[in-house]
């Protein structure tokens, strides 16, 4: 009895079953469940239905089950065709290999109620849910262990401060927003390889080393570049002193520790180059085709600093832990050494790829596995600054991250970018002129270089659209083909004024298709920025994003004004762009 109550009034163990009820709840009673597996994560998650159900490499099935299912979906962006017209799945199958247990018990509650087990009916959307929810309250749980290792003496204060560092970090957003995009499962998965290396640190074995292998070679499955993990090792170990003694015991005798740890990790990422070879009939693929990383133009300033996606503007909980860092950097040089190469590597590495924002609305969201590291120095925050500041400033950033949370929930925040103009205005969640008022779309140019830009409009003279104007403005393209991992780009700039109180139902078009429309791309965007603007001065407007075209199969794009609320409004100095990119 004493050790439930203990348990009962652990505030990790009370805010993980909160966590738990809330979680189910809406994935019982909200009608956003089948929007559980999206985006990235619809990729993720196909190979289960390819692989268990129809044995399909092409994929092909699975995207008919899923149109199915959910027939107003946009067109699917993870399977890509080869010059040699094999079909594959450009993302990594390791939250396929996480979930399996979870698809197995949706195909055998399917079948005993009576649903078609197809991969993608409700119950798979809701097991999916439910294995997303295991490894997020796994993670925090294997994060709270962690620091009670390293730091014994202040284990109840790591019962309160983990709560707290989900409320105030986007860790909250990707475990129970987006369950099935890899960060909350890389977090998980960082947890197990920190206590291997702490039981490492106590005692070696080849069968510890073993299992660090596979946890490492289960990282890199899930998400390549968190292969930079090993850098947290130094982080962990702590003093100089062991991490000689891990680095000697790995090359002793003979190195078997080391190539137990290297049998362990390739094992799982065998996986990877069977998954390749099923598909396109090749061990080894880049099926990141048309895309990668510009090392030497890596956007640092913009993607700490930027109103857009700064971390840490949009992390700002991190800047505590910047500040423990640096209060122990003459106590401890070894780790203030660690902890600056882990952080400025991992920054390198995100920073660098081609899509630098990660079309996030919070902060890069790569760094959000990385936390499970970057925040460890919270506790030396805690105990070298007073407590009015500790507590103003937890405070202050929890708040922020509540309230961040909970205007996505409510949809009070569009799918945006952020501005200096919007950033601070758009915390006023009491504000209800502030609901769903900005429309921010700015993209990351494609990777690689521009071999074709063309000006397909002009239009500089005022244009006045009435109500009687349902397609104002616009212009039709010819796709050169052949085509070979081309990006095509659209930019979109034009001057408005209006008179609307709250300007809506007015869209940009981007609408790719097949000479015979038997498929399209199709993406309406609201013609403003920000709902308000342009009543008193013209305001200046930019769209800009990607054509996906991911068989390079499309012969025409329209780009178009398209004004199904019969808005009255002015318009001028309309651009219409179109941009080739290849590496």
């Amino acid at each position: 009895m004493n050790r439930l109550l203990e348990i009962v009034k652990n505030p990790i163990v009370c805010f993980a079953a909160l966590l738990v009820f809330v979680g189910l709840y809406q994935a019982v009673n909200s009608a956003k469940l089948d929007s559980v597996i999206r985006s990235d994560g619809r990729g993720y998650y196909a190979y289960l239905p390819a692989v268990f159900i129809y044995n399909d490499a092409t994929f092909q099935a699975s995207m008919e089950a899923e149109k199915r299912s959910s027939p107003l979906l946009m067109d699917q962006l993870y399977v890509y065709q080869d010059e040699q017209g094999n079909f594959y799945n450009k993302y990594f199958p390791g939250i396929a290999v996480m979930q399996l247990p979870f698809f197995g018990m949706a195909c055998l509650a399917s079948w005993l109620l009576g649903y078609p087990v197809d991969g993608y009916n409700t119950v798979f959307y809701f097991f999916f849910f439910v294995g997303a929810l295991f490894y997020a309250i796994a993670g925090m749980f294997f994060f709270s262990r962690v620091l009670k290792m390293l730091f014994p003496s202040h284990a109840q204060l790591v019962k309160w401060i983990v709560p707290l560092i989900y409320l105030a970090s986007t860790l909250l957003f990707y475990s129970f927003d987006t369950p099935s995009f890899s960060h909350l499962y890389s977090f998980f998965l960082f947890g197990l390889f920190s206590l291997t290396v702490l039981n490492l640190k106590k005692e070696q074995s080849l069968l510890k080393f073993i299992f660090l292998g596979l946890i490492t070679g289960l990282i890199v499955l899930v998400r390549p570049t968190n292969g930079l993990v090993l850098f947290a090792i130094p982080i962990l170990l702590a003093d100089t002193q062991s991490f000689r003694n891990f680095l000697r015991h790995l090359v002793a005798q003979k190195a078997r520790y080391f190539i137990a740890g290297f049998i362990g990790l390739s094992s799982v990422v065998f996986i990877q180059l069977l998954c390749w070879k099923w598909q396109s009939g090749d061990w080894v693929k880049w099926s990141y085709n048309g895309e990668g990383f510009n090392f030497f133009q890596t956007p640092f300033f913009s993607g700490f600093f930027s109103f857009r996606i700064g971390l840490f503007l949009h992390a700002p909980i991190l800047l505590l832990s910047i500040a423990g860092i640096v209060s122990i950097a003459k106590k401890n040089t070894f780790q203030f050494a660690a902890y600056g190469l882990y952080f400025l590597v991992n920054s390198w590495v995100i920073l660098s790829w081609w899509c630098w924002d990660y079309e996030s609305n919070f902060g890069p969201r790569p760094f959000t596995e990385h936390l499970f590291f970057l925040l460890i120095p919270l506790i030396y925050f805690v105990m070298n600054f007073p407590r009015w500041i500790v507590v103003s400033a937890f405070g202050l950033i929890t708040l922020n991250g509540v309230i961040r949370y909970m205007e996505v929930q409510s949809g009070f925040m569009k799918d945006q970018r952020f501005t200096a103009a919007n950033f601070l205005p758009s915390l006023k969640f009491w504000d209800q002129s502030n609901h769903s008022r900005w429309n921010f779309t700015r993209s990351a140019v494609p990777h690689g270089n521009l071999i074709q830009g063309e000006l397909l409009l002009d239009e500089k003279g005022i244009l006045k659209i009435t109500t009687h104007d349902l397609y104002p403005l616009g212009v039709e393209k010819p796709l050169a083909k052949p085509r070979t991992n081309e990006r095509m780009y659209y930019r979109v700039k034009l001057d408005k004024r209006q008179n609307e109180e709250k300007f809506e139902n007015v869209f940009l078009v981007i609408d790719a298709y097949t000479e015979y429309q038997k498929k399209r791309y199709y993406r309406a965007i609201d013609l403003f920025n920000d709902r308000l603007e342009g009543q008193e001065n013209w305001a200046h407007l930019e769209f800009e994003g990607q054509v996906y075209d991911n068989f390079q199969e499309y012969d025409f794009v329209k780009i178009y004004i398209w004004n199904p609320g019969a808005k009255t409004f002015l318009i001028k100095d309309v651009e219409m762009i179109f941009e080739t990119y290849r590496k």
